[in-house]
């Protein structure tokens, strides 16, 4: 029985499915995909302790209801939940993601829609307003820039290395990214000698550009030198800053919209869980180290007082031992002074 109501997965139904249980999970969330409502348990609204208690019922009171459910528990975990199972899935799903990024549409042709879903589906917005919202955050295609506009924008290109030097002109002509061959045999070209305007030129006016509306009446104005210029490491190190400056700008953009700020949090958090797990064990070690330290210090110190009451308790006894020497010393010699004395015989002389 898992009644939370915040879920992302539910791990704990597809242990007990491992061991033909029924399982009764709510109704939102990761259980709702996991828990087939009638087939291998039970799925309640969530904040409804009435339904929750009828459905534990329901199988309390019911042994052959139990059984049934617990073995198609077992069916469905060994037909999608298995780690064979799971592992396929995940390479499908990332060889589809590679596949897809790797056609010709623009990122922004894929990431406009599907932010537009995740806006409204997360927000509450009407689709209008959500696709708005991806306006703002997201800018359309390079393709329906001005002249001017796609003039600035090569500039920017001309001290750039010749490999970002042809990721940037085929985002910017041709709204895609350049597949492997022709990213390829563009560096070998451009490594060869080919002038960069040739290949800005080749660009512009082939027909996939054309295809696309894309005005050429800013190429003779673009200023580009022949060969690629030296790029320093610095560079990169900046684009890589302006970057994750984007980014943090676009992330800032959907926080402020009502609902993603909240997604955007547990997705952080998600994201650091791994680091801050690799802290708190970094903590951990350096403490349990710091305590065996502290330990053995502990220890020597302990054992060294002892060593010195041990030394100090010899010594009391043999100062002792002299004393009591010396007293028995001291009587005995009195003892034999006054035996031998005149007036001790006199004394006795007298006495008799």
């Amino acid at each position: 029985v898992l009644p939370s109501k915040f879920e992302s997965f539910g791990l704990v139904l597809t242990e007990a499915m491992q061991f033909r249980k029924p399982v009764i999970g709510v109704r939102a969330g990761g259980p709702a995909e996991i828990i087939a409502d009638g087939e291998n348990g039970f799925l309640v609204p969530p904040d409804d302790p009435t339904a929750l208690a009828q459905a534990m019922q329901t199988l309390i009171q019911s042994a052959e209801l139990r059984e049934r459910m617990g073995a198609r528990s077992r069916e469905l975990y060994e037909s999608q939940f298995t780690v064979n199972v799971m592992a396929v899935r995940t390479i499908t799903c990332h060889r589809a993601v590679i596949q897809s990024w790797q056609s010709h549409l623009h990122p922004t042709t894929l990431l406009r829609p599907a932010l537009g879903q995740l806006i409204a589906r997360v927000t509450g917005l009407e689709p209008a307003q959500a696709a708005a919202a991806v306006g703002e955050l997201v800018p359309e295609p390079w393709s329906r820039l001005s002249s001017r506009e796609y003039l600035t924008r090569t500039q920017k290109l001309i001290n750039a290395q010749n490999s970002l030097f042809i990721q940037g002109i085929y985002s910017l002509l041709l709204c895609r990214r350049p597949t492997r061959e022709e990213f390829e045999n563009w560096l070998t070209h451009l490594e060869n000698g080919l002038p960069r305007r040739t290949l800005l030129e080749e660009f512009a006016f082939g027909p996939e550009a054309a295809k696309l509306g894309l005005p050429t009446d800013w190429i003779e104005a673009v200023h580009l030198p022949s060969r690629a210029t030296v790029v320093p490491a610095a560079d990169a190190l900046a684009f890589r800053a302006r970057l994750r400056r984007w980014v943090g700008q676009i992330v800032l953009r959907l926080s402020r919209l009502p609902g993603v700020g909240k997604f955007f949090r547990v997705l952080r958090h998600f994201l650091q869980a791994p680091r801050r797990i690799r802290n708190l064990e970094e903590r951990t070690t350096a403490l349990q180290e710091f305590v065996a330290q502290q330990i053995g210090t502990l220890r020597s110190t302990v054992k060294a007082q002892t060593v010195a009451v041990e030394n100090m308790a010899k010594q009391t006894a043999m100062r002792d031992r002299q004393m009591q020497w010396t007293l028995h010393t001291q009587a005995t010699q009195h003892e034999q002074t006054l035996t031998h004395s005149p007036w001790r015989s006199r004394g006795d002389r007298y006495a008799g």
